[in-house]
């Protein structure tokens, strides 16, 4: 196997196609600019056949995958074994020694590879971490309900009688500026301007989903849909003052029973913890409503 440097018209000639929106090329050239360079790599067989590819973006001295994305993709047309992906490990090492950081998705994306990948990097990484990431299986449960935990379940009845109204196609403006104010209440980053998510509304599916109660926005959730199994949250919260209505718990039932209408298998909600170390509260949060515990690995040397 041999790692080649390539253009990256070349890169996504062999790869046209990828798991999810974060390693196309039209998302990663809508955040180039997010890096200081970019990089594609390929992996070829003695034969010259495309095995892997990889884009790359140098940030801090170090080439990143993701340059800017909640997870990165390595690109393939059909899955590769895994004396495969330890060639492509050992290949990116040798080929960048200065320094690599690749965080990947949690399985369910790519249950057949993405294990395959971890492993075979995992064994050349000299630093690794694990953040907490937490996904409700839509074809787990007949009924919202039935997955929650019993204060989960009293939250949520305590919000039906409230007299929310949902709306899943909402005005993003809306939307976004309810996650604006729960951002600056807890004291949270926001990462992405609404001019950019509009952006990236042009090449991956964006849903926008709003809970109010009479003339006020109370929370919202900003959803991608990154392929025909999973949607991922992106962003939501709820604004202050309506703590007592336990707004998120109605949410999380009107979002997850929406997906599971259009017959997604996985919401992924997201991580709960910075750099592996997790926020318990929030952690304990999307527990009690039936949610999954996966594993977004990083890998670093």
């Amino acid at each position: 196997m041999e790692l080649q440097q390539i253009t990256i018209e070349e890169l996504y000639s062999e790869f046209p196609q990828s798991v999810t929106p974060y390693g196309s090329e039209a998302f990663n050239r809508l955040n180039a600019a997010k890096a200081d360079s970019l990089a594609a790599y390929i992996l070829r067989d003695s034969k010259g056949k495309a095995r892997l590819g990889v884009l790359a973006g140098e940030r801090d001295g170090s080439m990143r995958l993701p340059f800017s994305a909640p997870f990165g993709e390595v690109l393939y047309r059909r899955p590769q074994t895994l004396e495969t992906c330890m060639d492509l490990a050992h290949a990116l090492k040798n080929t960048i020694p200065a320094g690599m950081q690749l965080t990947l998705a949690p399985d369910f994306y790519d249950p057949l590879m993405l294990p395959r990948l971890k492993g075979a990097l995992g064994i050349v990484a000299t630093e690794m971490y694990h953040d907490y990431n937490y996904s409700y299986p839509l074809t787990s449960y007949s009924d919202f309900v039935a997955g929650l935990a019993p204060a989960a379940r009293n939250h949520y009845n305590r919000a039906c009688r409230a007299g929310f109204s949902f709306t899943a196609d909402a005005a993003p403006a809306r939307v976004y500026e309810v996650i604006r104010r729960n951002r600056a209440w807890r004291g949270y980053p926001l990462a992405m301007s609404f001019d950019a998510l509009c952006e990236t509304a042009a090449v991956a599916g964006i849903d926008w989903h709003l809970l109010s109660l009479g003339d006020a926005d109370v929370a919202s959730a900003v959803v991608y849909r990154l392929n025909r199994h999973v949607a991922q949250v992106i962003y939501w919260g709820d604004v202050e003052g309506y703590g007592g209505e336990r707004p998120m718990n109605l949410l999380a039932r009107r979002v997850a029973d929406h997906y599971r209408a259009l017959g997604f298998e996985t919401l992924d909600i997201g991580p709960s913890s910075v750099r592996g170390v997790p926020d318990t509260g929030l952690c304990t949060f999307k527990e009690s409503l039936g949610c999954d515990l996966t594993f977004k690995p990083t890998f670093i040397w």
